[in-house]
């Protein structure tokens, strides 16, 4: 109730403040979903990370009222109206092609969507299969304490911190039958056919999101090359893919250090983004930070507060900065 009055007031008044209402304008504000679906499986509802489609609808709405929504192009080019906004998704679920998408072309509003051509391809779910794993299977969870890579207190989210030679180290040891059980925990992913579809619209922007859903910060440079080159290639025959990237979780610091950022810029990538939720000052930067939208903003001013809140924090020198793990 008190958290609900302050986010209500928060976002009530945040927007009005002359810092903020200045970083909104000349700036960038780019917003991020993952899935949209009457239909959940465990997986989005569990990370909260799905939307329905009458939640969507209004968000979009929210969006579209308060802010001039721009295409990827116009952010690469730099070609920017006042107060702009970018839409983008994550990951390449089903219900974005399906459910979004048609929403977006009813109103002719531009988008991109950043895909992990793995699972698309039927090849490793690994956000799901991490996750499933530190939440849901004992042996997993006891393997993890006794390496020392978590507690019992946090290791129901130690999915971001597992690497692929530490679940091949357990699969080795304790078998994978798990495996058989992610199909109904797993969010359906798109096919190449939805692929097809959008990349003959005009308003739909395609990027990468890496190969796999990996946590960039555990990855060797080599490794992390290899997953980039590997989704661009799969993703160029697309006439409407854009070298875009967007980190998986997408922590500064905690998933991604500014080296790694460099790297990846230095081959290949136009613009990266994060999920670190704020709008961006500067429009013309090449590391970009994206506001996530879930169930929880439902409300204009619930919306509002999540757009305004890191400004509000940082003009009065609370906000926590994003580096805060790097090397």
């Amino acid at each position: 109730m008190l958290r609900d009055f302050m986010l209500d007031t928060l976002g009530l008044m945040g927007r009005h403040f002359k810092q903020v209402r200045g970083t909104l304008d000349a700036g960038l504000t780019i917003f991020n979903f993952h899935d949209v679906s009457d239909t959940p499986a465990p997986f989005v509802d569990e990370q909260g990370c799905n939307v329905t489609t009458a939640l969507f609808r209004k968000q979009v709405d929210f969006i579209s009222s308060n802010f001039n929504v721009v295409p990827a192009e116009a952010c690469l080019a730099g070609d920017l109206p006042a107060r702009p906004a970018l839409i983008t998704f994550d990951d390449g679920y089903a219900g974005t092609f399906n459910n979004a998408l048609p929403i977006l072309r009813e109103d002719r509003l531009p988008s991109v969507v950043l895909v992990n051509m793995s699972p698309i391809l039927g090849g490793n779910f690994w956000a799901e299969r991490t996750t499933y794993l530190c939440r849901k299977v004992e042996s997993f969870q006891k393997f993890l304490i006794a390496e020392g890579l978590a507690s019992e207190a946090n290791v129901h989210q130690a999915h971001v911190e597992c690497t692929q030679g530490l679940v091949d180290r357990y699969e080795s040891e304790y078998g994978a039958d798990y495996l058989a059980e992610l199909d109904s925990y797993n969010q359906p992913y798109a096919t190449t056919g939805n692929l097809e579809e959008a990349d003959e619209d005009p308003n739909v922007t395609l990027g990468s999101h890496l190969y796999t859903h990996y946590n960039v910060r555990t990855l060797s440079d080599e490794m992390l090359l290899d997953q980039h080159r590997k989704n661009n290639a799969a993703l160029a025959g697309y006439r409407r893919f854009k070298p875009l990237f967007a980190f998986p979780f997408g922590q500064p610091g905690s998933c991604f250090t500014q080296r790694q950022a460099d790297l990846l810029l230095q081959n290949g990538a136009d613009l990266l983004l994060t999920a670190w939720p704020s709008p961006n000052a500067d429009s013309s930067s090449r590391i970009l930070d994206r506001i996530s939208l879930t169930p929880e903003h439902n409300t204009d001013r619930k919306l509002w507060a999540q757009v305004v809140k890191y400004p509000v924090l940082k003009m009065l020198g609370r906000a926590r900065e994003p580096w805060a793990q790097s090397d």
